[in-house]
């Protein structure tokens, strides 16, 4: 999996504001992970990752998939290694975002675990660039074009267009969402 900094510069490089081989400026490197996070924050908020049901908590909570767990103070959220009832691990994409004593964490799970989409670093894996790497520094570059000038080209705005539909269809995963009470909230077909 890629750091952070190897999408960022890539991104760069796939708009054409820096030269192969080259490092970002300082400056640029903060915008650019200023920008991978609040891609991510994106994704999460418009439900990329699923619809979101908020529950309320004052004590320690296991959360389940697709939930917004919100506490007015610090409690330990556990996020699920299975689904009980349902003998199975959490579907691929699945998210959990928790928001405790003011502070907001996104989770998805994915390559088995639970990875946190905040917070990033430089240095910090880059979630979801396993999947593909080229085609997230596509997307990535297609932010920076009213910063930067970037120059695009057609074939690298479709596959970051591809990337994210990608993430966001869920291909090669089986979670139709199935409506099972009667304030909407989703469960998945295991």
């Amino acid at each position: 999996m890629a750091t952070c900094r190897e999408i960022v510069t890539r991104a760069y490089q796939v708009g054409g504001i820096v030269s192969l081989g080259v490092d970002p400026k300082a400056r640029e490197m903060d915008l650019g992970m200023e920008a991978l996070q609040s891609l991510f924050d994106m994704w999460v908020e418009q439900g990329m990752f699923g619809r979101l049901k908020d529950v309320y908590k004052t004590a320690n909570y296991t959360a389940r998939e697709y939930e917004r767990v919100i506490a007015p103070s610090a409690i330990t959220v556990t996020k699920p290694m299975t689904i009980s009832g349902q003998n199975r691990a959490p579907y691929d994409l699945a998210c959990i975002v928790t928001i405790l004593n003011g502070t907001q964490t996104n989770y998805i799970y994915t390559q088995g675990d639970w990875t946190s989409l905040s917070g990033l670093a430089e240095a910090s894996e880059c979630p979801l660039s396993y999947r593909d790497r080229h085609g997230f520094s596509c997307r990535m570059a297609m932010e920076y074009p009213t910063m930067f000038g970037a120059n695009l080209g057609a074939p690298e705005i479709q596959r970051g267009r591809r990337f994210q539909a990608s993430i966001m269809q869920k291909f090669g995963v089986d979670n139709t969402p199935v409506i099972t009470d009667d304030y909407g909230s989703y469960t998945f077909r295991p």
